[in-house]
């Protein structure tokens, strides 16, 4: 299992409770990772254990990927409801990679920086992975201002 911690930068307190993703379903002997696939595959799994009380979604919130899936269908088609949260789920991933690209976070996989979503990366099942928020210059200015 594969653990999923997060931190906002020049904050000592998680910034969510860190979770576990089994990985071995998805690695079927595949060993050539890149950064993209590791963010998708964390994406997907935290959208299905987020949506779903008593989880916190702060992770997703964190990468900018916002899911908003209801819990109990409107429409009464479940064919209908999957493809709702499907096109969630694939815009979520497509917002927390732009997020990536745009340096509103990184990842650290294993205490070392990953700088490119076409990295090739090592996973392994013991690998640690950090999403660190990064906070806005600006914003780190009128704070130091204000105190």
């Amino acid at each position: 299992m594969i653990t999923i911690t997060g931190r906002l930068i020049a904050m000592q307190k998680p910034l969510f409770e860190p979770w576990s993703i089994e990985i071995e379903p998805y690695l079927d002997g595949n060993d050539d990772w890149t950064l993209s696939e590791l963010i998708e595959m964390v994406i997907l799994e935290a959208a299905t254990i987020f949506t779903t009380p008593p989880h916190d979604a702060t992770f997703l919130r964190s990468v900018n990927a916002r899911i908003a899936i209801p819990s109990v269908s409107d429409s009464g088609n479940p064919q209908s409801d999957q493809t709702a949260v499907d096109s969630q789920i694939g815009e979520a991933i497509a917002s927390a990679l732009q997020a990536f690209e745009e340096d509103v976070y990184l990842v650290v996989l294993d205490n070392e920086d990953v700088m490119d979503l076409d990295d090739e990366i090592e996973l392994k099942p013991d690998s640690q992975v950090t999403f660190v928020r990064l906070v806005p210059l600006e914003e780190v200015h009128v704070n130091s201002l204000r105190n």
